[in-house]
């Protein structure tokens, strides 16, 4: 029996591999790549960009889970959920971004739109969203995907798909000249550090685009790291949490045509506001709506040129969820529970702006680092979580040793990937301004 139990926990487990980040195999190879594209030349500027943008009604007319706390079926709609799109074209590429009020962006139907850009016209779609934990599931496979989406269902997955396609394609006939401004409010009383509490820091800023076409439409994009958990798991209600609130007060604000919300990153941070429910996320929306109008009043956006996006395949350490701060379950066992994973890092230029997107919950408190290297060249960054890829959450390493959800349970790839992926957006940030 004894024997037994020993060939059993060999076979399924393993200790944690504490192998310096800059020693590592996956490191250099990552590394490798993103020099060899920093040698080549990129042309960014084209004509004055063309920006169009649509949202589509992504409430299903069927039953689904809802994707966040594990509920089997939703009990009827609170508000509708949408899947928002912009299109951006410089004359030399067309460029989507898509962001639906969902959970994370499905990795499987990144995948499939991935195969039609040339039918949907675009060059490439920048992917984020919401991250609302009420709206529709069933989307991912694996028995991770099980737990907190859902059985995966292949008709959920083409109901995602053919909005995001219909709302990226009615964004490209709404395109107009159109001049772009940037701004970022600081919000620290909205935020809080959910992992640490005082002993972290967060990333209190609500950052904004404005897009103006020479029509007079405007629309604004906003993004923030507070997570969209104001709404209690109780709920079995579709519901957009504080982003989709956020959305529809902008959007009754006279001059404001169009707006849309983009997790920011969401990692350790949490949402401050007084009440509980949809009274606290009322709060929060008028809050957040409040400083953008006034901001957005005085913002004076200006004309311009330069368009790109470029997706940056990432390796990985090899799969780390771990038992304990010594031992970890094989990889080969992570493979089975969570079915096929990719990780890339992608970027989306528009004009002075630079939005990253990364596959995790990307913790907010990585974020002051990459601003310091961001700022001194003129470039206005936005970093989101859940590009299409998702490989769980990328923290601080200070606290990869806490028995925690965020550390434990959700650090998917071991130690130093605060690090790590710091040092590649870096990488992309330097490279942005250099071109």
């Amino acid at each position: 029996m004894l024997f037994g139990l020993i060939i059993l926990g060999i076979s399924v487990l393993t200790t944690i591999d504490q192998t310096p980040l800059h020693d590592t195999t996956y490191y250099k190879n990552t590394v490798k790549r993103l020099d060899s594209i920093a040698k080549i030349s990129v042309d960014l500027e084209g004509d004055t960009l063309e920006i169009g943008w649509a949202k589509i009604n992504l409430t299903p007319d069927f039953t689904t889970s809802l994707a966040g706390y594990g509920i089997d079926e939703f009990s009827s709609v609170k508000d509708s959920i949408w899947v928002r799109a912009f299109v951006f074209d410089n004359g030399l590429q067309t460029i989507a971004l898509l962001t639906p009020d969902l959970l994370i962006f499905p990795p499987v139907v990144k995948r499939i739109l991935e195969t039609q850009l040339e039918a949907i016209g675009v060059d490439a779609i920048q992917y984020t969203a919401t991250h609302t934990h009420h709206s529709l599931g069933n989307w991912h496979p694996g028995l991770i995907g099980r737990l907190f989406a859902g059985s995966y269902d292949q008709s959920v997955v083409d109901w995602i798909t053919s909005k995001s396609i219909l709302a990226i394609k009615t964004a490209k006939t709404n395109l107009k000249k159109s001049k772009i401004g940037y701004a970022a409010i600081e919000a620290e009383d909205l935020v809080y550090n959910r992992l640490v509490d005082t002993l972290g820091t967060v990333d209190p800023w609500i950052r904004f685009l404005m897009f103006k076409q020479d029509s007079g439409q405007m629309a604004i994009l906003s993004s923030f790291a507070a997570h969209a958990t104001t709404i209690s798991r109780d709920n079995h209600k579709i519901h957009r949490d504080y982003p989709g609130l956020l959305v529809d007060e902008l959007e009754r604000i006279d001059g404001i045509d169009f707006a849309a919300f983009v997790a920011g990153a969401v990692g350790s941070q949490g949402a401050v506001g007084e009440g509980s429910g949809e009274g606290k996320a009322n709060l929060i929306a008028q809050s957040a709506s409040s400083q953008i109008q006034l901001i957005s009043n005085v913002l004076q956006p200006s004309y311009a040129n330069r368009l790109a996006h470029i997706s940056y395949d990432i390796d990985l350490r090899e799969p780390h969820v771990r038992i304990n701060n010594a031992l970890r379950l094989r990889p080969w066992l992570f493979d089975a529970l969570f079915g096929e994973y990719s990780s890339s890092v992608s970027a989306l230029t528009i004009g002075p702006n630079l939005l990253i997107g990364t596959p995790s919950d990307y913790s907010g408190e990585l974020i002051a680092r990459l601003d310091s290297v961001a700022r001194p060249r003129g470039i206005n960054l936005m970093v989101n979580s859940f590009n299409g890829d998702y490989i769980g959450y990328v923290t601080d390493d200070r606290w990869y040793n806490l028995n925690k959800y965020e550390t434990r349970t959700m650090n998917w790839f071991g130690p130093q990937n605060g690090q790590y992926f710091n040092e590649v957006i870096n990488s992309i940030i330097i490279m942005t301004g250099r071109n």
